[in-house]
């Protein structure tokens, strides 16, 4: 059961290296294909949605036996998305490729959000949630790596650019694939539940459950405050803040290796038992940059409240999310945690959508606005842990 596990650990690895070759570069790749940022923001956010419409129509298929089979379908699926894109570089079919992106953004989430599940069916703790962040960060982070080393280089008389990330990532994304129908899945013989009585059944519960409710305004907040300021980090970088590609590109690099080991350090020996601290050292510290990053208006205080807010990312995801999520019965499982990352998208997708519109104005004001929303951010925080602590019963 351990080395399938391991196997499920890889296969997620590969699929986030795959994620940090193209992730980082799209909105650079889309800006090479005539999109404007404006543009770009509006399908990034239009895609967070598109990712919410497809939890939701999906989900009376997906089963716990199914699990498997959907997401090798889903990774195959983007790998002919990405296959597409790649062909479609400089051809100006801006409506095709606009369309694409938000197909291949819908299913890359949609991956992501059943990798947990497809975990849960080995086993389940806090520990394996934050240990799968952590993997997908640091393999995300080996892609950037890739990039920024090889960006504007000449490998066998090709100039390894953009495009070429788009072809590399396709290339881990089928060996995800294969890793993810290779191994085998058992799942536990229990009487089947239709997906419809458990979504009625969840809902029923969710009117009465105090701590989730106010537990899913957490997730809604911190997600746009996070999107505000980081969404379009890579055009925050290199078109208001002077960066080129490849020096935005390393930046990046270092301050996600940085976050992954702060992450791995958080994980084993740094998180306090009061969970207001981690409350406080991950959503106040941002708070504190953001309203400094507004008054002094100052690029390099820009600068520095956006590597906080990416260092602490990865971070804490053990305390401030796996405890709201593993307090939910098996059968209940699934469908609450995809309408935990319904919450998270719609908060990505208003966060993104603000974002873009605030490039119009002063810098400063994207500041001020996530400042705002993460003050409501701690406030939740504080509540659920209050209520959490309290807790005699659960679903």
């Amino acid at each position: 059961m351990k080395n399938k596990l391991k196997w499920v650990l890889i296969a997620i690895g590969f699929f986030s290296l795959s994620r940090g070759l193209w992730y980082n570069y799209q909105s650079l790749w889309l800006l090479d294909n005539g999109l404007s940022i404006t543009t770009i923001s509006t399908v990034t956010s239009l895609s967070a949605l598109g990712c919410v419409s497809a939890m939701i129509l999906l989900f009376d298929f997906i089963t716990k036996k199914r699990l498997k089979k959907f997401i090798c379908i889903l990774i195959g699926l983007k790998t002919l998305t990405l296959i597409t894109l790649f062909f479609m570089n400089g051809s100006n079919l801006f409506v095709p490729i606009k369309l694409l992106i938000l197909l291949d953004i819908v299913l890359d989430t949609e991956i992501l959000v059943s990798f947990y599940p497809l975990l849960t069916l080995f086993t389940k703790d806090d520990k394996l949630y934050g240990k799968k962040d952590l993997i997908k960060s640091t393999c995300y982070d080996i892609g950037i790596l890739v990039g920024a080393i090889f960006l504007g280089k000449k490998l066998f008389n090709i100039t390894i650019n953009f495009n070429i990330f788009i072809l590399l990532s396709i290339f881990f994304c089928i060996l995800s694939f294969f890793l993810i129908l290779k191994t085998e899945v058992k799942v536990k013989r229990i009487k089947l539940i239709d997906n419809n009585e458990v979504l009625y059944s969840l809902f029923k519960y969710l009117k009465k459950d105090k701590i989730s409710k106010r537990y899913f305004m957490f997730v809604l907040t911190i997600n746009i405050s996070f999107n505000i300021v980081a969404g379009l980090k890579m055009i925050l970088l290199t078109k208001m803040l002077d960066f080129g590609a490849s020096a935005a590109s390393t930046y990046l690099l270092i301050v996600s290796i940085i976050a992954d080991i702060l992450g791995i350090a958080i994980l084993h020996k740094f998180t306090f038992k009061n969970n207001i601290y981690n409350i406080l050292i991950k959503c106040g510290g941002r708070g504190i940059f953001f309203l400094l990053a507004f008054i002094i208006g100052n690029k390099y205080v820009y600068l520095l409240a956006l590597t906080y807010t990416l260092l602490l990312s990865p971070a804490y995801g053990h305390v401030l999310d796996a405890p709201y999520i593993n307090r939910i019965e098996n059968n209940y499982q699934f469908a609450f945690s995809n309408m935990r990352d319904i919450v998270s998208y719609i908060g990505q997708s208003i966060g993104i959508f603000i974002c873009g519109m605030l490039f119009n104005f002063d810098i400063k004001y994207i500041f001020l606005v996530a400042f705002i929303v993460i003050i409501i951010n701690i406030y939740f925080g504080i509540i659920i842990y209050k209520l959490k602590t309290k807790e005699k019963h659960i679903l």
